[in-house]
């Protein structure tokens, strides 16, 4: 039972539909395994079975392709085979090739159905990725800050805007100290602002690889300008979840969806 012929029938007989190429072999299906007959068996081949057995159940049966290049192994599948009247060592080698490539190729399946898979999740996932902006936002999304400015701002006006170093990389809200608050990038560099709104508006108006944001010197402005895309951030994320949960039926991917949404809106486009 423990020997390599059985090993063969093993992989011949058993079911693969576990997933990651584990297969199935059951109490029933051992009944129907082909072992050799104790009963049968000359003493002297049933002793050298018997002895040749112990020294590997004295140990930790390692994976098939370091297994069958241990001493104690090949010895102990020799004599099972001898005993069957295989004498030549040239058949374990084939039962060890042969096994080792369906082992392998086992295996190498379940990869392949996993990448298939993956494959056709991105695909899908992509498509749904698409329609539900496509639903949302038929019109696309609007430009920051350009599309937000408060009725009479004036973008021409000497003196409108002041030019704000960022780090050119993905911002977010971090700490608010007494009236400052505290931009990061992905890095963890930090860039302290004078206010919230200030904060928000370089989170939104910057650009990937851009180093200077043109802010308002004005920050009646600054917070005019925020305010609605604020407002538009949160309502958007919340129909992108109700949109993505109908879809899918699960949480966790409807909000993985979400912020890839807003991501593929724009990368700068969430301060959360």
């Amino acid at each position: 039972m423990n020997s390599a012929i059985a090993s063969l029938f093993i992989e011949v007989s058993a079911r693969a539909n576990l997933g990651d190429g584990a297969i199935k072999f059951e109490t029933e299906d051992a009944r129907e395994l082909l072992a050799i007959n104790p009963c049968v068996l000359a003493k002297r081949d049933a002793s050298a079975i018997t002895s040749t057995f112990a020294k590997i159940a004295a140990r930790d049966v390692e994976r098939w392709s370091h297994e069958i290049k241990q001493k104690d192994r090949m010895a102990f599948d020799q004599a099972v085979l001898t005993a069957l009247g295989f004498k030549s060592k040239s058949v374990l080698q084939e039962i060890y090739s042969g096994v080792d490539e369906m082992i392998h190729e086992r295996l190498l399946l379940a990869e392949q159905r996993k990448a298939q898979a993956k494959s056709r999740l991105e695909r899908d996932t992509g498509k749904i990725l698409s329609e539900v902006i496509e639903e949302i936002l038929p019109d696309g999304a609007r430009n920051f800050p350009e599309a937000f400015w408060p009725q009479g701002f004036n973008e021409r006006k000497p003196n409108a805007f002041k030019e704000v170093n960022v780090t050119g990389k993905r911002l977010r809200l971090g700490h608010a100290m007494l009236m400052q608050q505290e931009i990061v990038d992905q890095d963890g560099q930090v860039i302290t602002c004078p206010s919230r709104a200030e904060a928000e508006f370089l989170i939104f108006a910057a650009k990937p690889d851009s180093y200077i944001v043109r802010l308002p010197t004005d920050k009646f402005v600054v917070e005019k300008t925020v305010l609605p895309i604020c407002v538009i951030s949160m309502a958007l994320k919340s129909s992108f979840l109700r949109k993505f949960g109908e879809r899918t039926l699960n949480h966790a991917e409807a909000e993985t969806l979400t912020r890839r949404a807003l991501e593929t809106l724009s990368p700068f486009f969430t301060s959360d």
